[in-house]
């Protein structure tokens, strides 16, 4: 916003965790914000900017899965039965936290790299992954055995915000404002469709089967009261 003054933009590359991630956002002695799945330690521990960045398109996870292994899912239908089957999980992810507090099969590596390896050698079964992250990631690690399952889609709530550091509140209000600006002048959303168009069109989410995941660290002050904020499958 330019009521508040110049600004500078600096990415700095942290080989770590996304839990480590955002303690540093909270001293703020490294870095002053980053962007990730809300939780309700995240927003106690930052300042949460809420308007989901991605306009929710994190809540529809389809699975990476073995060339081999599309029988295996072909008769899934129902939770109890993904929660048998064993995920690969990032440690520091918020999904994995919400997988491990219901009890699903799973394994945990640090490198994302790791468990691509591990599902292209069949060592576990599936990799849930956002619309607008698997496609990318299989591609850019060919040749491989890895495709998306083309049939079932996750429904996990899993709003993406923008966390700052608690001594950054000018910072804060600054990107809010900005962003507020975005959404009610529809450029949002038309930066949402230039990026996650073929994406959302190889998902096909209408034509398959919806599993529901709830999720257990989801804050109470999600803006879902305001459609204007989030994708719906029906809204371009």
């Amino acid at each position: 916003m330019a009521t508040h003054g110049p600004y500078k933009v600096e990415y700095i590359e942290l080989f770590t965790t996304s839990a480590r991630t955002a303690s540093e956002v909270q001293s703020g002695k490294i870095i002053n914000l980053f962007i990730g799945v809300t939780t309700q330690e995240r927003e106690e521990a930052t300042i949460p900017i809420r308007i989901p960045i991605r306009r929710g398109i994190l809540n529809y996870r389809v699975l990476a899965i073995h060339e081999n292994n599309l029988n295996k899912f072909s008769t899934v239908t129902e939770l109890s039965e993904l929660k048998k089957l064993a995920a690969g999980l990032r440690v520091g992810w918020a999904t994995t936290d919400i997988f491990k507090k219901q009890s699903f099969s799973h394994y945990e590596l640090v490198s994302l790299d790791g468990l691509y390896n591990m599902l292209n050698h069949n060592v576990i079964d599936y990799i849930p992954r956002g619309i607008n992250e698997i496609y990318d990631e299989i591609a850019v690690r060919q040749p491989n055995k890895v495709i998306v399952e083309p049939q079932l889609i996750i429904f996990l709530p899993a709003p993406t915000y923008i966390f700052v550091s608690p001594n950054e509140v000018r910072l804060a209000e600054r990107i809010e404002a900005g962003l507020e600006k975005m959404v009610s002048d529809g450029s949002l959303k038309a930066l949402f469709y230039e990026f996650y168009t073929d994406d959302l069109e190889k998902a096909d989410i209408n034509n398959r089967r919806v599993i529901t995941i709830t999720n257990p660290d989801l804050p109470k002050s999600i803006p879902f009261d305001r459609p204007e904020l989030w994708f719906t499958n029906d809204d371009k």
